[in-house]
């Protein structure tokens, strides 16, 4: 049998660092949920969204980095009122694409403003169905629409380019999943980055997969040790990504802080959020702090705006195990060893999905499985954290 190895990044969840949450001025808009942001050099733009009346919403507020103030911005024109819109910026300029209206239908209208003028211009319309809850990238002076929610409610696993130059669409490969709506995307050179969110068939994705523009070509790069979610705020600062919140696959909502290493995948846990758990809020970022606004908890729509400082910060607070698998390559079977108590491990496929499962409350076990030659997943979860491990399977 002949083997092609696909070798791809398996990240290691890390121990709990401290970092210091502050509460800030409160959104000047309607507390709500599922608003977008772009951010402007020093300058972040908030608006659009839910608000707690459930009316779709137009305004824009403009949080000032340095000052750490809001003030006021340039409202869409009336009659585009949205949420679910995605937002982006590139060349000094902001974008809104789609969203969902007051009536639930899915838009396909796109937007450009342009701080120096104070203005909003329409872009030539999206050629497809309406998309809301898209996720979008930018490389070089292309900016990629991924997935969404169209009518009828299909997450979409289609992907879009529009050249901010030439201001032309063009439809790419499509994701190697069934669609992807409300999970998390960014840019790093040369390539584009999305993942978690809700998937098609209803299930949530646990990975995160990287495109290519050079290749129009798509593969999966990491499968993160932590349960997956939709509705997470995400920001970027440099090569390190940060992930809050969202909504788990049992509806709850997580309250729990990460940090991602994006060169090596490398995952450390940060100190939970100190207030109450949400989703659909809005995240970005300085040079060393990370700020979140807006959202939902369960007691409802919020306005509230907070940072957390030390987020570049590697002070360890609470130790973690190590775990070792083997033999790998296995035929059936492989034997565990970990410093702490397993309670039990997890096996996904490159699809990202679970094939097998057992508890184990031991630090030492043997495991026997019948599964297809290829490579998987292996997350050992102890009381302390998840250790991913690849394993590769021969038959």
């Amino acid at each position: 049998m002949k083997w092609i190895w696909i070798i791809f990044s398996v990240a290691h969840i890390g121990a709990l660092t401290a970092q210091d949450w502050t509460q800030l001025a409160n959104f000047p808009g309607d507390s709500r949920d599922d608003a977008s942001v772009f951010q402007i050099n020093e300058r972040v733009y908030c608006g659009l969204g839910l608000n707690a009346g459930f009316s779709c919403m137009s305004d824009f507020h403009v949080f000032d980095l340095v000052t750490e103030t809001w003030s006021d911005g340039v409202n869409l024109p009336t009659g585009n009122e949205r949420q679910y819109a995605t937002g982006f910026a590139f060349g000094g300029k902001g974008y809104i694409f789609g969203g969902t209206n007051s009536n639930g239908d899915a838009l396909r209208d796109f937007w450009k403003f342009d701080p120096s003028l104070g203005a909003w211009t329409p872009l030539p319309e999206f050629p497809g169905l309406g998309k809301s809850g898209a996720m979008s990238f930018v490389i070089e002076d292309t900016a990629y629409i991924v997935g969404g929610k169209t009518v009828g409610g299909v997450i979409s696993d289609e992907v879009w380019a529009f050249n901010l130059v030439s201001e032309l669409w063009t439809q790419k490969m499509a994701l190697p999943i069934d669609g992807v709506w409300r999970g998390v995307s960014f840019s790093t050179t040369n390539f584009g980055i999305i993942g978690l969110g809700k998937m098609n068939s209803g299930m949530l994705n646990p990975n995160f997969y990287r495109y290519s523009a050079a290749s129009n070509s798509w593969e999966l790069v990491s499968q993160l040790p932590i349960d997956p979610v939709t509705y997470p705020q995400f920001s970027q600062i440099g090569s390190l990504g940060f992930i809050y919140g969202g909504v788990l696959a049992d509806q709850s909502y997580s309250n729990r802080f990460f940090r991602i290493e994006l060169d090596t995948w490398q995952i450390q846990e940060l100190a939970n959020f100190p207030a109450v758990a949400r989703k659909g809020g809005v995240a970005f970022a300085g040079p060393t702090t990370f700020y979140m606004a807006t959202g939902v908890s369960l007691s409802g729509r919020l306005q509230e705006t907070w940072k957390a400082t030390s987020v570049l910060a590697t002070e360890i607070i609470d130790s973690a195990p190590d775990a070792l698998i083997y033999p790998n390559p296995t035929a059936n079977a492989i034997s565990i060893q970990s410093n702490a108590e397993l309670e039990f491990v997890e096996v996904y496929d490159l699809a990202g999905t679970l094939v097998y499962r057992k508890d184990i409350d031991a630090t030492n076990a043997t495991i026997e499985f019948q599964l297809q030659g290829g490579i998987y997943t292996v997350v050992l979860t102890t009381d302390k954290r998840n250790s991913v491990h690849q394993l590769v399977v021969v038959n």
